[in-house]
């Protein structure tokens, strides 16, 4: 298992904006999964794309919201995974 994290940065604040590969799905290294965006209050507001940090099944442990930078956010699982499974998943 491989955990999601929030991009840290020099923001004070971020929020998942959207993800973009569905829960259960195979994802491959690399593959933009989801969106994050800083607090529009900031002195620069950004908009950044998570990428899959392995190849496996996306787990979401969120849903779109406030989170915090640094934040497990999500996991990828075994492929071999069933859809939803928890961690202790095959692998």
């Amino acid at each position: 298992m491989t955990p999601i994290r929030v991009p840290v940065t020099t923001a004070w604040s971020a929020r998942l904006a959207r993800w973009l590969a569905p829960e259960g799905d195979i994802v491959a290294l690399g593959d933009v999964i989801c969106e994050v965006h800083t607090d529009p209050g900031e002195l620069w507001e950004c908009e950044m794309h998570v990428c899959a940090p392995a190849s496996g099944r996306l787990r979401q442990l969120i849903q779109v919201g406030a989170v915090k930078l640094g934040q497990h956010i999500g996991d990828i699982l075994p492929a071999d995974a069933e859809p939803g499974a928890g961690p202790d998943a095959a692998g």
